[in-house]
């Protein structure tokens, strides 16, 4: 399915519950921390990295139908830099080490149902899955990355109106993968950590 197409199904989807909603449109920017969650298995297999200059943009949607329960959801694209070591062999064959420096993007849609709580300074938690779908790449990494990923995020953030309508918007998302997504290290996983600040609009009410 493209991307364009597993969005208009997720916005007719929650299309029902547009009437009488407290409604936000943010977009946001920051960096993205990644972290190794697990390495290889394979005992002849190993892979060491390092991630540097990643980033997120984020356009987010969502509605709140009472006064703290609501739905979101986001487009993300995330631009991940990471230079790789990987070691292969033994058996008293060897080991043969190959470095590549990959960069790389991902489109990422997020279902987000969540809970926020205060009016003019907004605390808000999130969580739901993500579903990525890879969207450019550099010579090194064609070929060895994963073309569509899959995972869970949770974000916890802070709202603060500096006008009825219009504010600023500061949060923490944390994205983990289930897909292996370098295919030539193994089944090695990530956990993003991605901090993120921008401007959202609001209308509906309070």
């Amino acid at each position: 399915m493209k991307i364009n197409q597993l969005t208009v199904i997720l916005f007719f989807l929650m299309f029902p519950f547009l009437a009488n909603s407290q409604q936000f449109f943010s977009l946001s920017g920051g960096i993205s921390i990644p972290q190794t969650m697990r390495k290889p298995s394979n005992p002849h297999l190993s892979a060491d990295e390092q991630f540097n200059n990643s980033f997120i943009i984020s356009f987010t949607y969502n509605q709140y139908n009472n006064e703290h329960f609501g739905l979101g959801l986001s487009l993300d694209y995330v631009r991940t830099v990471v230079s790789m070591k990987i070691s292969s062999g033994g058996l008293g064959g060897g080991y043969y080490t190959d470095t590549a420096n990959y960069r790389f993007g991902f489109i990422n849609v997020t279902l987000l149902p969540g809970f926020k709580w205060g009016n003019n300074i907004q605390f808000f938690v999130q969580a739901g899955p993500y579903f990525g779908f890879l969207t450019n790449t550099n010579q090194d990494a064609r070929g060895n990355i994963q073309t569509i990923d899959a995972g869970l995020t949770l974000i916890l953030g802070l709202r603060i109106h500096l006008a009825r309508q219009i504010g600023i918007v500061i949060k923490n998302s944390y994205s983990y993968g289930f897909v292996n997504k370098y295919q030539d290290a193994g089944n090695l996983t990530t956990l993003k950590i991605n901090v993120l600040a921008g401007v959202f609009y609001s209308f509906g009410s309070k």
